[in-house]
C-alpha cells in the first residue's frame, strides 16, 4: 500500500485523512535533523527553485496539492527541497505528452521523457522518474478520486518505451528528434543490427537510437513502470488501455524474446564497440569477454 510509505492526502480526502497525513508526516523532521543535523540545518537556506507555472512541461492538480500539503509539514527547509525535487520530472522533462494517432487511426497517448541533463529517454531512468507518480495515482483511486491527466502521463510514457523497444531492443536510450531533442550523440559507436537480405548495418545511423548499450534492467524497467500503473488503476481499466496498445504486447513478445537469446553466449546478434578511455564502456572485440550458458 502506498500511503504506508508516502504520505499523501488527495482533496476529496476526509479532514480526518489530512489529520492522519500531518500525524504521518510530522515525524519525519526531527528524525531527518537528528540523522542529518548537517544537512537538517543546511536545508534551511534552500530557495524555492520549481520553474514559474507558466513554464512547467506537465501540470497535475493531485501531484501540486500533496506538494503544497508536504511543505507546510516539513517547513521552510525539507519543504522546499521536497517541492524542489519531487515534481521535478513533471515541472522540466517532459518534452511531448499528447494525443496522437498512429498509421492505424488509433488515438493513445504518447509521452517523452528526458533524463534532465540529457536531452534523451533511457527505458530505465523514465521509469524511475515517473514511478513515484503512480503512488499518487493509487491514492487518488482509494480516495475516490482520478487524475485523469497523469494517468493519460504515465500510459503514454508506457507506450513511449513499448515503441521504442520494437524500434530497437537493444537500445537502451532512445533520441527525441524535436526542436529540444539532440540526435546522432554516439554514431561513432560501431553496433550493428540484422538488414535485408542478411547484410548488417550500423544501428546508429537511425537518428531515433541516442545509445545502443544493451541492458536486461532497460527492457525490465518498462515491465515494472506497467505492473505498477496496472495496480494502481485496477487489472480491467489497465487491460483496456494496455491490450488497446498495438505496442504493448509485441514488446513483451520482443523482450522475452531477446532474453532468451541472451542466455546462450554463442548469440551474435548484439555487438558493440567504443573508442573510449574507459575499458567497461565498450565490449571486447564487440561481443564481451568468454562467457557461460545461463
Amino acid at each position: 500500500r502506498s500511503d504506508r510509505f508516502f504520505p499523501v492526502a488527495i482533496p476529496s480526502y476526509s479532514s480526518g485523512r489530512k489529520d492522519w497525513m500531518n500525524s504521518r508526516c510530522l515525524h519525519v523532521l526531527p528524525v531527518l535533523t537528528f540523522l542529518f543535523p548537517t544537512a537538517a540545518a543546511s536545508a534551511q537556506h534552500i530557495v524555492n527553485a520549481r520553474p514559474p507555472i507558466g513554464e512547467r512541461k506537465f501540470r497535475s492538480a493531485h501531484v501540486d496539492y500533496v506538494v503544497e500539503n508536504v511543505q507546510k509539514i516539513l517547513g521552510d527547509g525539507l519543504g522546499q527541497l521536497f517541492a524542489n525535487c519531487f515534481p521535478n520530472t513533471l515541472d522540466t522533462t517532459v518534452l511531448h505528452s499528447k494525443l496522437v494517432e498512429n498509421a492505424d487511426d488509433q488515438r493513445l497517448w504518447d509521452a517523452f521523457v528526458v533524463t534532465g541533463d540529457i536531452p534523451a529517454m533511457w527505458l530505465r531512468d523514465s521509469m524511475n522518474q515517473v514511478l513515484p507518480y503512480v503512488r499518487i495515482v493509487d491514492a487518488a483511486r482509494r480516495a475516490n478520486s482520478t487524475d485523469d491527466g497523469l494517468e493519460d502521463f504515465l500510459f503514454g510514457v508506457v507506450h513511449r518505451q513499448a515503441s521504442s523497444i520494437l524500434l530497437d531492443s537493444h537500445a537502451n536510450a532512445f533520441a527525441w528528434t524535436g526542436p529540444e531533442g539532440q540526435t546522432l550523440a554516439h554514431s561513432g559507436d560501431q553496433t550493428f543490427k540484422a538488414s535485408f537480405g542478411g547484410s548488417t548495418v550500423n544501428a546508429m545511423s537511425d537518428k531515433r537510437i541516442y545509445e545502443r548499450k544493451f541492458e536486461v534492467d532497460s527492457l525490465l524497467s518498462v515491465l515494472k513502470l506497467a505492473t505498477r500503473l496496472a495496480d494502481a488503476v485496477g487489472p480491467q481499466l489497465a487491460a483496456s488501455r494496455l491490450l488497446a496498445d498495438p505496442s504493448f504486447i509485441p514488446a513483451l513478445a520482443e523482450t522475452l524474446s531477446v532474453l532468451e537469446k541472451a542466455r546462450s553466449c554463442a548469440d551474435a546478434s548484439y555487438t558493440f564497440q567504443r573508442n573510449t578511455m574507459e575499458p567497461t564502456d565498450t565490449r571486447s572485440h564487440g561481443t564481451g569477454f568468454p562467457c557461460k550458458d545461463t
